[in-house]
């Protein structure tokens, strides 16, 4: 039985193990392969080698490292026992307990970090050893042999012989370049082989070295030897100024034959910077096109430095032009005027321009009397200059007058701008639905954009000027009007806005009007009239005037008992002296004494107090015991704990006041004499209004019956028109 087992594990593992003698370690062969999988030829490498009990991750019985070096294939042997011990004995492994498993893990670079490629069961070899173990033990009669699993013959009970049956097919396997792969069973026996050849990556020695005839030189060498390259042709020297060679080359790139052919060269004759041609199919003279290096000129042999290209045509005679271009086919009219550059078409364009970041076309006139581009045009229906702008952003027509020339001159005629029959010197109709947008705000519909583009510092910058004078009748340095198609469209004559792009420290004014030099000045003159409500000034924010004069002062505001529908008035007190009123109530005290404080402003804002105190609750008397001195004044009631209302005025002496104080009763300017401020409450026509501008009647003030009410009675609330109904007074 023993020597049964010692045999099986020759073949598995070739330990060696002979005389019932088992050293204490047995043989492991293994490749070692790079991460691409190709074997580490000639490499030192760490292995770190492990038996574990029961299972591959089982408790750890034994552990060693080794430092074995691979061969040119990547194999390496090494002998498990062998090496340096890391924990365990070799010794005292017990193989007669249970199945043992080795792992195996390896560090290519022949260090201590290892990865684990593995562990796999040890099968019958290594138990050889307990096998010569039991070889020191008790003795006995053997009585009876069965055969196990893998062998024949058995059961024997006398004598006979057990043996292993045939498994596989005996022969030699592996070679210097074939590597054989193994096929087990379940007792480690070998089933099946195969030979996997090597793919070398190793080195070696070169034995003999040939040549290929009528290439190379020098071979064969089996020592030392010269290669050379085969001679394929003649030496010499080949080509030169007057000839050209001609070469004849195998199939390994090799000059083989060379020839000479002679270069024929034109006859050539010229003048210094004029351009060549060919003047006859041998010879070379000059052409029309002079080049000095800076400019070209044709027609001249003196362009202009600043011109790449200068064109000149000296003819006196009638149409005679420096350059002329034809686009398809001519056209049937022609220009008679001498040009520089003339172009015609019948189906094209005679001549076009594009700039991308400057002039496609530029016209300059030296003459006061000439024209940088002049067009013209005979046939009805037709244009002399033709401009178009279609993608948004473009200009059919841009006119800059610089510094001080003029953009667009129009002379007598009338000119038209979306409009064919003009009725004034200049005549816009028409607007596009192109969004502009100017100072943050955007524009729609728009037949006239006025707009500065320089920055201005110490003049004014004007969007729009408009100037009117030489008339007796009127003048309307700009006239605005404003029509709707009616419905709910809103029309609005002047539409002015002052909005500043960044917060600044100045003033923006969304209108300024001044007036000055007239019998009466108006900076501002409104007047509204209509079936609706009408409002000459409607101002919604505060407003300030330096003095206010009117025939009625009311306030208006919604009504609150129903302000989407009605509106509440009440009128203004109204006196002879620029009057302020203060006032309050106070509860005396136990003496019947109060001390009323007013506004710290008080006696700064007014003089010539006056004073009024009313009893509440009781009877009693109270007077103003001390008057107002340090913006206070006391009262003294008859009774204690007694409340008073009291009422304090006091005549404006504030310089505004007293630069402006209202005289009561004046005359009219001579201007306005017989005239009216309200020339309907007098049975006077709107001619005899004050202001009255002749050229239109909406322009006269009228105050309509629904503007104040004057017949539903004192404070009486009113029904709103239909055009005011649910809307605020305040947006």
């Amino acid at each position: 039985m023993k020597k049964t087992i010692i045999q099986f594990a020759i073949m598995l593992l070739a330990a060696v193990i002979a005389n019932a003698q088992a050293p204490q370690q047995f043989n492991y062969q293994g490749v070692a392969r790079s991460t691409s999988g190709a074997p580490l030829a000639s490499t030192a490498i760490g292995l770190r080698l492990t038996i574990h009990d029961g299972s591959s991750s089982g408790t750890t019985v034994y552990q060693e490292t080794q430092t074995p070096t691979t061969n040119a294939f990547g194999l390496y042997n090494v002998a498990i026992g062998g090496g340096t011990v890391v924990s365990g004995t070799f010794a005292s492994i017990n193989w007669a307990a249970g199945s043992k498993y080795l792992e195996v893990e390896i560090d290519p670079a022949g260090g201590t970090s290892y990865t684990s490629v593995g562990a796999n069961q040890l099968l019958s070899v290594p138990y050889a050893m307990y096998a010569a173990a039991a070889g020191g033990g008790s003795t006995g009669t053997v009585t009876s042999v069965t055969a196990g699993a893998g062998l024949s013959g058995g059961t024997i009970t006398t004598s006979g012989t057990i043996s292993m049956p045939n498994v596989g097919t005996a022969g030699t396997y592996g070679s210097g370049t074939q590597v054989p792969v193994f096929t087990t069973d379940a007792q480690g026996r070998v089933t099946g082989v195969t030979n996997t050849t090597i793919t070398a990556g190793g080195t070696g020695t070169v034995t003999t070295v040939n040549t290929t005839a009528g290439q190379l030189t020098g071979g064969p060498i089996t020592t030392t030897g010269t290669l050379g390259l085969a001679t394929a042709g003649t030496a010499g020297t080949y080509g030169s100024a007057t000839q050209v060679p001609v070469l004849t080359t195998d199939a390994y790139g090799r000059v083989t034959a060379v020839t000479n052919t002679t270069i024929t060269v034109p006859t050539v004759s010229g003048t210094t910077n004029y351009v060549s041609k060919f003047t006859s199919a041998t010879a070379v003279g000059n052409s029309q096109i002079f080049d000095n290096g800076t400019s070209v000129g044709l027609g001249t042999i003196t362009p202009t430095a600043t011109n790449k290209l200068q064109v000149v045509n000296a003819s006196s005679s009638t149409n005679q032009h420096a350059v002329h271009g034809i686009s398809g086919a001519a056209a049937s009219g022609s220009i008679t005027i001498n040009s520089g550059l003339y172009g015609e078409s019948s189906t094209g364009i005679g001549i076009s321009g594009v700039g991308q970041a400057n002039d496609g076309v530029f016209g300059y006139s030296l003459s006061g009397t000439a024209a940088g581009v002049e067009g013209y045009n005979s046939a009805v229906g037709g244009s002399g200059i033709l401009g178009e702008g279609d993608p948004a952003g473009s200009y059919g027509g841009f006119f800059d007058g610089g510094s001080a020339g003029y953009g667009l001159a129009v002379a007598a005629g009338l000119s038209g701008f979306g409009v064919v029959t003009p009725a004034a010197m200049v005549h816009v109709s028409g607007s596009k639905d192109v969004t502009v947008t100017l100072g943050g705000v955007n524009f729609n519909h728009q037949a006239i954009i006025g707009q500065t583009g320089s920055t201005a510092t110490s003049n004014v910058s004007t969007g729009v000027v408009g100037y009117s004078a030489n008339s007796t009748y009127e003048n309307h340095g700009l006239h605005a009007f404003a029509r709707g198609p009616g419905g709910a469209a809103y029309n609005v004559g002047v539409f002015s806005s002052g909005t500043s792009a960044v917060t600044t420290t100045g003033n923006d004014y969304g209108y300024y009007g001044t007036a000055s030099s007239g019998a009466s000045n108006y900076g501002i003159y409104a007047t509204a009239s209509g079936s609706g409500t009408n409002y000459a000034g409607y101002f919604a924010g505060t407003t300030y005037a330096t003095t206010v004069s009117g025939g009625t002062k009311p306030f208006k505001i919604d009504d609150p008992r129903d302000p989407a529908n009605k509106y509440l008035y009440h009128s203004a007190i109204e006196s002879n002296d620029m009057m302020n009123i203060y006032n309050g109530n106070v509860v005396t005290d136990a003496s019947g004494d109060a001390v009323i404080t007013l506004p710290s402003y008080f006696s700064i804002l007014n003089k010539e107090y006056k004073y009024q105190l009313t009893c509440i609750g009781q009877f009693a008397q109270a007077i103003v015991s001390e008057e107002i001195s340090g913006n206070q004044f006391k009262i003294k009631t008859d009774k204690p704990n007694v409340k008073v209302s009291w009422q304090v005025s006091g005549v404006r002496q504030d310089p505004v006041a007293n630069m402006y104080r209202i005289v009561n009763e004046v005359e009219k300017p001579e201007s306005e004499k017989g005239k009216y401020l309200q020339p309907e409450v007098y049975g006077m026509g709107p001619e005899k209004g004050v202001g009255y501008l002749p050229s239109s009647a909406q322009h006269n003030r009228a105050t309509t019956a629904n503007e104040i009410p004057t017949t539903n009675g004192v404070n009486a609330p009113v029904a709103r028109p239909l055009s005011g109904k649910g809307k605020a007074m305040v947006k």
